[in-house]
């Protein structure tokens, strides 16, 4: 009987231990540079859209803040995961009113960040921080 009892707790205490995810999200943290302005980058990446219907190809979203400023910016896109190409567009008043185009990287993202209305391009450079993947 103690065996037994001691055969099902090992059998709990394991199945509580080992990772469990549910598959809902990948979070990534980054922090970089558009032109010689640090800022801190964060996106969330999924398989599928986020539910808003005329949005139905996006499948990234996310924020980002100048760090001088500290005052964030939403962001939503999409990236191609066959080659790793993003496009995220910057939102402000609920108008897109700048873009990112990078190569999607876990590690650094290389790309521009262009202005909508004055058309002005600057180069971005993101570093990996961390990331959160349930």
């Amino acid at each position: 009987m103690a065996k037994r009892i001691f055969t099902i707790l090992l059998i709990l205490l394991s199945l509580g231990l080992s990772k469990v995810y549910a598959g809902w999200y990948e979070c990534y943290n980054f922090k970089g540079t558009i032109g010689n302005y640090p800022i801190t980058f964060s996106v969330q990446v999924r398989k599928g859209y986020f539910g808003e219907k005329e949005k139905k190809n996006f499948n990234i979203v996310g924020v980002y803040k100048y760090d001088k400023f500290n005052n964030p910016i939403n962001l939503e896109g999409k990236i191609d995961f066959a080659t790793k190409k993003a496009l995220l567009y910057e939102i402000s008043d609920n108008k897109h009113t700048a873009t990112f185009e990078f190569d999607f990287s876990k590690n650094e993202c290389r790309g521009v960040w262009r202005n909508l209305s004055i058309k002005k391009t600057l180069p971005l450079q993101l570093n990996y921080v961390s990331q959160l993947i349930d």
